[in-house]
């Protein structure tokens, strides 16, 4: 009699570890379905929910938008428009595969800055001047509708005003300096910008003609026109990038 109900026990107990066992198997795979992942469109979502998910306009086109929310001054309501869905679920979508609210502000203030800077950019003597000079040319905020100064900017610290020269003279041989050294108040340096793709003179402002003058880009070493006590160092100005700093390429500094 023992032995039967021993072996009734034992029984009896391995029909429990097994029950337990499935129950454990049970809820595990309960679990894992409720747990929540990471789509290939970058949305967290629950696994019932999956197969719903799949079918959405976010998920189906889900590459084309990534790479319209790339693009900052695209907005909402214009991406929405290409897609067929609302601006809401635009802003939804980024804010789901971001983590982080408020992207929409952040994305008009990225694309203002971006517009601001491409306009300063097309200055024309902001534009020769990025082409030209091999130091980084950083611009000065303003309040200006731009909002940045259009003549002035800042190269390796150094305030820096782009003033206008004209050529006169057989061949050029006089520059005529028509801004003096009180109108360049507040500036380190004056960039002087020669006609004819003849370059820059880089002239500290304490050196520069305090009226307006007309001086000689072409070495004298006497005779008629020459006068002992004037001066003739312009040429040491030209393109003289050094004085601001040493001179890196843009390669290198990039």
């Amino acid at each position: 009699m023992n032995d039967i109900q021993e072996r009734k026990d034992a029984i009896a107990l391995i029909q429990t570890l097994a029950n337990t066992y499935d129950l454990a198997i049970t809820v595990r795979k309960q679990r894992v379905k409720q747990e929540p992942f990471t789509c290939e469109c970058g949305v967290t979502i629950i696994r019932p929910y999956h197969a719903s998910h799949q079918r959405s306009v976010m998920h189906r086109h889900w590459r084309r938008l990534h790479a319209l929310l790339s693009e900052e001054c695209i907005s909402y309501e214009e991406i929405g428009q290409r897609l067929g869905i609302t601006r809401e679920r635009v802003r939804q979508y980024h804010q789901a595969i971001a983590g982080t609210p408020g992207l929409g502000g952040q994305r008009r203030t990225v694309c203002t800055l971006r517009s601001r800077d491409q306009r300063w950019r097309e200055i024309p003597d902001i534009a020769t001047l990025l082409t030209t000079c091999p130091l980084p040319v950083v611009p000065i905020l303003t309040s200006t509708p731009l909002g940045y100064a259009l003549n002035t900017v800042t190269i390796m610290g150094q305030r820096c005003i782009i003033r206008h020269v004209s050529l006169t003279g057989p061949e050029g041989r006089y520059m005529a300096i028509h801004r003096s050294q009180p109108q360049n108040v507040g500036a380190d340096f004056v960039l002087y910008l020669l006609p004819n793709d003849r370059g820059w003179l880089v002239i500290p402002r304490d050196r520069c003609p305090t009226r307006g003058t007309q001086v000689s880009l072409q070495p004298l070493t006497g005779g008629r026109g020459f006068t002992k006590h004037a001066r003739h160092d312009w040429r040491e100005y030209l393109n003289a990038w050094h004085l601001l700093g040493a001179v890196e390429t843009k390669q290198e500094s990039a």
